[in-house]
């Protein structure tokens, strides 16, 4: 599309997926890089959803944290409804992902980190909804950064969302928490764990990968809601201590 929207010059694609076009832009006004996504015309046809995902990422763009992509502002140009954010240089996760399975030490950095931002986000009174790999960033040096939240107002089914979600019940952090196991699976064994599907456990795919954090993720990604953590923040603190005994275990 490049040309120009609101006050943003944009200058080259720079990826794609079912909720738009992510472009590489200009702020003609502050001289900055930034993202521009720009959301597919279908997405925003119905007039109550697309207030729906306005009001969600701009409550979402409140938060402050290192994990989760700073979002400058969400609008609409013309009839076409876009989202300016930082400009994160790196790869999303489903094309990390797309090499086979990561290594263990690299899948749990990444885990913390999106936990980390599951974390901040579920502290604030905010649900994810559509956490995917590729609503994940990861830089080139390894930091994790976590997008499109809001989204889930105009996407609302994907391979990952929890049972209750995919059934169209009322959802809160544990929903996040069995996307986040669904992510985390496929990290560790480069396999999608199926919706309404209970996969295989992750020993028997990944014999090398600690019993406890195996039990993480069954934990994450059990069909009853009240067996998962209640949020980021207390996953965190079990893959922290995962990360604290391998580090221990290494330098035995």
């Amino acid at each position: 599309m490049p040309g120009t929207i609101a006050h943003y010059r944009l200058e080259s694609e720079i990826g794609r997926g079912g909720a738009g076009v992510v472009y590489r832009a200009i702020d003609t006004r502050l001289g900055q890089t930034v993202a521009i996504k720009v959301l597919d015309a279908s997405l925003t046809s119905d007039a109550a959803a697309a207030r729906r995902f306005i009001e969600e990422a701009r409550a979402a763009a409140a938060l402050n944290h290192p994990n989760i992509v700073a979002v400058h502002e969400i609008d609409s140009d013309a009839g076409v409804t876009f989202i300016a954010m930082e400009l994160v240089e790196g790869t999303s996760l489903d094309q990390v992902i797309a090499n086979g399975q990561l290594r263990f030490d690299h899948a749990l950095d990444y885990a913390r980190q999106i936990a980390a931002a599951l974390g901040a986000a579920h502290a604030a009174g905010i649900v994810h909804r559509t956490i995917t790999p590729a609503s994940i960033m990861v830089t080139r040096d390894g930091q994790v950064k976590v997008r499109d939240f809001g989204l889930a107002a105009l996407v609302e089914r994907t391979a990952y969302m929890s049972p209750e979600q995919a059934e169209g019940q009322a959802v809160d952090a544990r929903s996040d928490i069995y996307s986040f196991g669904a992510v985390l699976y496929e990290m560790l064994t480069g396999r999608h764990a199926l919706p309404g599907v209970t996969p295989a456990p992750l020993r028997s795919v990944r014999p090398d990968v600690p019993a406890v954090l195996g039990a993480i993720v069954g934990r994450c990604l059990s069909k009853d809601r009240k067996a998962r953590y209640e949020n980021g923040t207390a996953l965190k603190r079990d893959l922290d201590a995962v990360a604290g005994s391998a580090m221990r275990w290494a330098h035995s």
